[in-house]
């Protein structure tokens, strides 16, 4: 007769190998030869019943391991919890941990509410942060699981203070930190308009050591911009730009409108121009942006004829503010037919003359009527 941990490792090799039944019938076999068994037997014997979703057998079984101060470690008794919690015994799952937190220490009691926490939000939000709650209020620390599922919870109910409360209570814990989480926190806070609390919250996350995806670092370069941190924001572009994973039009695209936005039109067209040197497309929407920005004033209006004749070299249509610009700045500098081509031009794409452009360009009348016609 073998050992008992010869057994488990039989077992729990029978699990590997997906033969949970084999797994089922020889701790039946153990049981019927009168052997003290333990928690090396009992864990994979309930991951078999798991399997084979035998979940009264696995009700039981967790009250004969309570009645003899047996207690299942961390990942099955999770998965129990879980199984309880699908099959709607939400209550039932809560009682067992209660009844076995009685009898336990207070390691397998923190690691017991933090699953029943993880188990209990896939069908009860409520339930799960009171219990939470709950949990600290007895002295009991979350495992990283459960700081994480609150985190998520408190967000989708759109309770972001308390989300960033619990983030903040899991990074002075120095428990390990689910990237899923705190992105989740900081993309939700972005779209709510938020930007002061994400950059705090990715500045402490920093400091504890936290690496970011390429979506969240772009929306911290908006967030800079909201608060009024040009530089900052200036200066972590031009360091994420050493890294060619982030060389794509999206940051571009952020960087450029912002800059647009803030008047640094200087920037906005280096920037336009490292995009080129880089061979990275440029799409309508932001050509838009840049031809708006080029038009505010007559300071670049070499830069805006370059852009207008990559525009059509890409076979889209300058925008209107385009052609009103430099027809009327080469008709300023005397440059008539200049003025006229572009007016006509402008009149070929389907725009209409504006008002001022009427009174101001007489000598064009004859293109503005045929536009009108």
């Amino acid at each position: 007769m073998f050992p008992e941990p010869t057994w488990a490792t039989i077992m729990i090799t029978s699990n590997l190998m997906n033969t949970p039944q084999l797994t089922i019938n020889i701790f039946v076999k153990l049981r019927e030869r009168n052997l003290v068994l333990s928690q090396l037997s009992y864990e994979p014997y309930l991951f078999a019943l798991l399997k084979c979703h035998q979940l009264n057998v696995v009700r039981l079984t967790l009250r004969e391991m309570l009645a003899s101060h047996i207690f299942p470690g961390p990942k099955v008794l999770g998965l129990s919890l879980d199984a309880f919690c699908k099959a709607g015994n939400l209550k039932e799952a809560q009682k067992y941990v209660q009844d076995a937190s009685k009898l336990s220490p207070v390691s397998f009691q923190e690691s017991a509410y933090s699953r029943l926490v993880t188990a209990i939000s896939k069908k009860s939000s409520s339930m799960a942060l009171d219990l939470f709650h709950n949990m600290r209020t007895k002295g009991l620390t979350p495992d990283h699981h459960a700081y994480s599922t609150c985190v998520q919870l408190l967000c989708s109910m759109q309770r972001f203070e308390e989300a960033e409360k619990v983030l903040k209570d899991l990074l002075e814990s120095g428990q390990p930190l689910d990237p899923s989480t705190y992105r989740r926190l900081i993309h939700v806070l972005y779209k709510n308009r938020k930007p002061k609390e994400v950059l705090e919250i990715m500045e402490q996350l920093q400091k504890e050591g936290a690496t970011f995806d390429q979506k969240t670092l772009t929306a911290s370069l908006s967030c800079l911009f909201s608060v009024g941190r040009y530089g900052d924001a200036v200066k972590n572009f031009e360091a994420m730009q050493k890294n060619t994973d982030y060389e794509d039009p999206v940051l571009y695209y952020v960087m450029i409108k912002k800059l647009c936005d803030i008047g640094d039109v200087k920037l906005a067209i280096e920037l336009k121009k490292s995009m080129n040197a880089k061979g990275i497309t440029t799409d309508a929407r932001l050509y838009e942006i840049l031809q708006q920005c080029l038009c505010k004033g007559s300071s670049y209006v070499n830069e805006l004829l370059f852009l207008v004749e990559e525009v059509k070299s890409r076979g889209l249509s300058p925008i209107v503010e385009s052609y009103v610009t430099l027809a009327m700045h080469f008709y300023s500098q005397g440059d008539y037919d200049t003025a006229r081509c572009f007016a006509e031009e402008m009149v070929k794409e389907g725009y209409k003359p504006t008002p001022y452009m009427k009174v101001k360009l007489p000598e064009l009348h004859d293109i503005f009527n045929i536009g009108a016609s």
